[in-house]
């Protein structure tokens, strides 16, 4: 597993980590990070369209933006259905459910914090590493 720490600016802007059901953890920050299909997005389902979803941090709040129709639960509240085009603030624990895959929201951590949380996961088979520091970095699920 190769983690690149930058001390950059951007570095110590609040960063979110998101858990995919497949075991990856990955890092989003205010560029945000793609989920679907297609050759550009960061994280790639394949039974996902192309540019399905996006994560991103406003204000050190986790935002999702729907593309396509998906749903959100938590441990606290009924399952919100999301249309293409709405957006949705996420809590700590908050699942996406995006055809087959679900990906957990979890805690806001600092930059450092996140490399460090991400050293300590072991890569599995259905899993790719990641280089956290890379804003085009792209795993497959």
């Amino acid at each position: 597993m190769t983690l690149r720490a930058s001390t950059s600016v951007d570095a110590l802007a609040p960063s979110w980590v998101l858990r995919h059901s497949g075991g990856g953890i990955f890092g989003v920050g205010e560029r945000g990070l793609w989920v679907g299909s297609g050759p550009d997005d960061d994280l790639r389902i394949a039974d996902c369209p192309p540019r399905s979803a996006r994560f991103h941090v406003a204000h050190g709040k986790l935002l999702l933006e729907a593309h396509v129709a998906l749903s959100v639960s938590s441990r606290h509240a009924e399952l919100v259905r999301l249309a293409g085009g709405a957006e949705h603030r996420l809590a700590r624990g908050n699942v996406v459910h995006l055809g087959r895959a679900q990906i957990a929201s979890g805690a806001s951590v600092s930059a450092s914090g996140l490399h460090e949380q991400a050293a300590r996961s072991l890569p599995s088979k259905r899993s790719p590493t990641r280089d956290l520091a890379s804003p085009r970095a792209v795993a497959e699920i």
